[in-house]
């Protein structure tokens, strides 16, 4: 891997929590969520968010994705 490739990582402005088959992101400002925009993500965006619990390259999350 190249070293000025681009490295992807979850945004820690945003709590993420599984509810049923769903996950659900909501968006923290000032240690408050902001619950006027809350997130769902659908199976792939999930997948992704789950495999970006630690920092990725496109090429990972490529990679993840087609397992």
């Amino acid at each position: 891997m190249p070293q000025d490739e681009a490295r992807y990582e979850r945004n820690p402005n945003f709590v993420h929590r599984r509810i049923v088959d769903e996950w659900v992101l909501v968006p923290i400002r000032q240690n408050v969520a902001d619950m006027d925009c809350i997130y769902t993500l659908n199976e792939v965006g999930a997948s992704v968010w789950q495999r970006l619990e630690t920092p990725a390259t496109e090429a990972d999350l490529h990679v993840a994705l087609l397992d």
